[in-house]
């Protein structure tokens, strides 16, 4: 059963995250980009170093950053004990192993705050996510989904209604499939939209919640298109 969402979301600044080892591993699940111009973007190194290969990049102020481990810095513990001073320069020696939509590598750890994550629940009750695109192409007509503390969920694709259930763990969610539709006939941009957004909403599917702007994007793994929704008020 899904439980209410709770969000917190911690307004950290980039020395006030603690930097953690490898081998101690703690510190947040997730991170958001943080003091990135906004004509720039985060890079994704091989290693960790400055100067090693480009495999990615990250835009500003994104969140869901998986993280996979820090070093050349604090582990949590010893950040407690720091004066300013000291985690400002371990900070700025501290590099993230980082998981970001499929890519992984490293980026400088002073560029990372803590990001609020959906927990347990995809929803409030009441609430409707609105689907805003599919790979980054604005969506046609009023698609949207809604989830359901017993695990059940109800929408429109923009065109046909449809309902199922889901079973939620981390940041992946299964779609029990196929999922139930109407059969209206979608004509032209709505048809395309239809039949992307049912690929995507099949089987297990990573997502990731950015709390600034409280959108969901939806990725599946097997290369459907990524479905962005923006939570209605």
């Amino acid at each position: 059963m899904l439980k209410t969402l709770t969000i917190a979301v911690l307004a950290l600044g980039a020395t006030a995250i603690p930097a953690v080892s490898l081998a101690d591993a703690d510190g947040p699940d997730f991170f958001r980009v943080t003091g990135v111009a906004p004509n720039d973007v985060l890079n994704i190194r091989e290693t960790a170093n400055a100067h090693a290969r480009k495999v990615g990049a990250i835009p500003p102020n994104v969140g869901g950053v998986r993280n996979l481990g820090c070093e050349t810095g604090l582990t949590y513990t010893e950040w407690e004990k720091a004066t300013e001073a000291e985690r400002e320069a371990a900070a700025k020696r501290r590099w993230c192993k980082i998981d970001y939509q499929g890519t992984v590598g490293w980026v400088a750890g002073r560029y990372l705050a803590e990001d609020a994550i959906l927990d347990d629940a995809i929803e409030e009750p009441g609430f409707a996510w609105r689907l805003v695109s599919i790979d980054e192409t604005k969506a046609f007509g009023e698609g949207e989904i809604v989830f359901m503390p017993d695990g059940s969920i109800f929408g429109s694709t923009g065109c046909n209604s449809f309902n199922g259930s889901v079973f939620l763990g981390g940041d992946k969610i299964t779609f029990q499939t196929p999922l139930a539709t109407t059969r209206m006939a979608c004509p032209g941009d709505l048809g395309i939209q239809e039949e992307a957004f049912l690929n995507a909403f099949s089987g297990e599917v990573r997502f990731s919640y950015d709390p600034v702007i409280d959108q969901i994007t939806f990725m599946p793994a097997d290369g459907a298109s990524a479905l962005k929704f923006q939570r209605l008020r």
